[in-house]
């Protein structure tokens, strides 16, 4: 069917207001609750349909049968053919000599992701416009799509590769952030210093922005969910890595006291929590998040977190 008909076809199962992006209709994804477009569908057929952060994935059909309720017999004539789940392959990426690699869907060109500081367009927006040191673009290891103008966070776990995202520096591009293939953030954490550091309070945030602006102002130890997702498999990680200190920095507006309410649940009970109060910068305003922020207003909003209960002088001196 044409782009026309699948647009009707999708509003009939409750779906409207995509973003166009190449041959994609972007939307938040129908299988799990997030603010920023993750799910896409293919406007050509069979139609192929995915999410990047929750795996949810298939044909038109599928998604007629599980989002829309239709029978299979109702989807399979409304679309006229079926082709099967297993079909739907993913981009591959991987390690090259230059950089990173990636081979995207039906296409067989290698696009090499470049390092920051050899694009003047992405040092330009990282360094001087997110106010990300040097150090921490290094040890990150954040690169650069030249293709699609995205600053590129690789994911790590266990010193391995684990899953690739990027962002938009563009300001009328409808996703922000995109990830690449095998990026399944409900597993992993983002870490952009590579690791959980037990003997040191750990501060959470929602993205990599976040993460890296926090490391910025000399706390590494940080990590990020992305994508508004708080799974088992990311408490695990916490739990499992033995810090028993934990700074909740989300943002300060009505999605990050959701969040803050949902790693409460999670964490309560089990690791010290502390949570930054934004008041102290500026009462009222909803606007503000840890990407923002100076490194000035990092660092007192973490210290004074950790001052209401007595400690704060921990963080101070492992901060050095």
């Amino acid at each position: 069917m044409n782009q026309t008909d699948l647009e009707k076809l999708l509003r009939k199962i409750g779906l409207s207001g995509f973003k166009q992006t190449n041959e994609n209709l972007m939307h938040c994804c129908p299988n799990h609750q997030e603010r920023r477009p993750s799910w896409g569908i293919s406007t050509s057929e069979p139609h192929f349909h995915g999410c990047f952060v929750c795996g949810f994935k298939g044909t038109i059909v599928d998604l007629l049968i599980r989002i829309g309720g239709w029978s299979q017999a109702k989807a399979l004539k409304t679309v006229g053919r079926h082709v099967r789940d297993e079909e739907y392959e993913l981009p591959h990426f991987r390690f090259g000599k230059k950089g990173l690699d990636l081979k995207p869907i039906n296409r067989e060109e290698m696009f090499v992701f470049e390092e920051i500081n050899r694009t003047m367009k992405a040092r330009k927006y990282i360094a001087l416009h997110r106010k990300i040191s040097r150090r921490v673009i290094r040890e990150a290891k954040l690169h650069w799509d030249k293709r699609l103008n995205r600053v590129i966070f690789p994911w790590y776990y266990q010193n391995k590769l684990v899953g690739i995202t990027g962002r938009s520096i563009l300001k009328d591009d409808p996703v922000k952030t995109l990830p690449y293939h095998n990026t399944q953030k409900g597993s992993v954490l983002y870490l952009p210093m590579g690791k959980i550091d037990p003997d040191k309070p750990l501060v959470l945030v929602e993205g990599e922005i976040d993460a890296l602006k926090v490391a910025s102002a000399k706390h590494d130890n940080v990590a990020a969910f992305g994508f508004g997702l708080v799974t088992d498999e990311q408490i695990s990680l916490i739990l499992n890595s033995g810090v028993e200190e934990v700074i909740t920095f989300m943002d300060n507006d009505y999605e990050g006291a959701n969040f803050e309410k949902r790693i409460n649940r999670k964490l309560s009970g089990k690791v010290r929590l502390h949570k930054v109060q934004y008041d102290l910068i500026n009462e009222g305003d909803l606007s503000l998040d840890p990407a923002k922020l100076t490194t000035k207003e990092i660092r007192m909003l973490l210290k004074t977190g950790l001052r209401k209960y007595s400690d704060w002088k921990l963080l101070s001196l492992r901060s050095r």
